[in-house]
Formats: structure tokens, C-alpha cells, sequence
């Protein structure tokens, strides 16, 4: 039966701690599913970084990130969110959605802001857009 969500090792190890299973028999539990491909920490990563972009462009190291704090090994978190990471022009984009939806523009810097892009970029976004900036 196909698992409901994909999981990475280390997700699923907490998680059976947390069900009570002994630490040895969620180790070993684990362990065997790697081994067999049932567990694989780079598909786990590539398709969580993709989930989490398609709500809107992140930067690299947010998304990065994101999939570090989920248990990912910083390897394949790293390869996982620079094939994923929104680009100035999926940010340009956005930005040019939010601006005939009527957003301001500091609601809009405030969103990309959250999702990990450095001020300059935000910038050059919002500029590019046609949202009007003070100086």
C-alpha cells in the first residue's frame, strides 16, 4: 500500500520515537527501508523542496534550510533547493500578479522578504513590476 506521504530518514525515525517504538527497533525499522529504497533521502528532499516552492518563489538557502530542519541531510538539501529556488524573473512575476491584484508593495517585499530573498533583490523585483519606490 503506497504510504499516504513521503517521509525522510530522519522524520521517520522521530516519528516512531514518538509512537513509542524502541530506539533500536526504529533504527533497525529505518535502517530497512533504506536499505530496500523504500526510504530515500534525495527523492524525500527534491520533492519537499517542490511543494514548498510552488506556494511562491524561495530563495535557495530558505528552502535549504526548510529542508534541514525536516531532517534532510545538508548534501541533498543543498542540490534539492538549488534546483528549486525561485529565480528574479519567478519573483518579477509574482510581483506583477500581486501589483493587478492590488497588493502594496511592503505587503509584497514583506512576502518575499519571508521567504528568504535579500533586499536588493526584493528591490529590483518590485522595481521591475512597475511598483513605484521611495528613494
Amino acid at each position: 500500500m503506497p504510504a499516504r506521504r513521503s517521509w525522510s530518514a530522519s522524520l521517520l525515525r522521530a516519528r516512531l520515537a514518538r509512537a513509542a517504538l524502541a530506539a533500536a527497533a526504529a533504527a533497525a525499522a529505518v535502517a530497512s527501508l533504506v536499505a530496500d529504497g523504500g526510504l530515500d533521502d534525495r527523492a524525500y528532499a527534491q520533492a519537499r523542496a517542490g511543494q514548498l516552492s510552488r506556494r511562491g518563489a524561495m530563495a535557495a538557502e530558505a528552502l535549504e534550510h526548510a529542508l534541514v530542519e525536516e531532517g534532510v541531510a545538508e548534501r541533498e538539501a543543498r542540490a534539492a533547493a538549488r534546483a528549486e529556488a525561485g529565480t528574479s524573473e519567478d519573483l518579477v512575476r509574482e510581483a506583477r500578479a500581486a501589483r493587478r491584484e492590488g497588493a502594496g508593495a511592503a505587503r509584497v517585499a514583506g512576502r518575499f522578504a519571508r521567504r528568504g530573498f535579500d533586499a536588493d533583490t526584493i528591490r529590483a523585483a518590485l522595481e521591475r513590476a512597475g511598483f513605484e519606490l521611495d528613494a
